[in-house]
């Protein structure tokens, strides 16, 4: 799991197996902190090398909820931030991506999108992501 800032306001993870809990929730908690400091105004996953999950459809909805509620909590009144996966069709990582992208429905702080390259989600996103 990498993290890493390729241009101003957007952050990009790039996972290729499935972090322990530990690394993940520190993850989370870094991400977080730029978020609400406004260093961040998007983020783009990478799971176009991605080689096993443990992720289920229930887990992704939990994730996607509880990140949509401390957005609610921790931004403005009216911000949303974008989440966009890439990864190419037929890959690991784009079922993945499908199926996080199927359970974000009725969140209203996270937007979450998928393409299939990487620098179609990076394009997209620095059209998008606001500020």
């Amino acid at each position: 799991m990498d993290l890493s800032f390729p241009s101003a306001g957007i952050a990009l993870l790039q996972i290729r197996k499935a972090p322990d809990r530990a690394a993940g929730e520190a993850m989370v908690t870094r991400i977080r902190e730029r978020v609400i400091a406004g260093e961040v105004r998007g983020l783009v996953l990478d799971l176009s090398e991605q080689l096993s999950s443990a992720l289920t459809g229930a887990l992704a909805r939990n994730l996607l909820t509880m990140v949509d509620g401390r957005l609610a909590r921790d931004l403005g009144a009216d911000q949303v931030l974008p989440l966009v996966i890439a990864a190419p069709p037929g890959s690991f990582g784009h079922g993945i991506g499908r199926m996080i992208v199927g359970h974000s429905y009725g969140l209203t702080r996270l937007k979450v999108c998928q393409f299939d390259t990487l620098p179609d989600a990076m394009a997209w996103l620095r059209d998008h992501a606001s500020g």
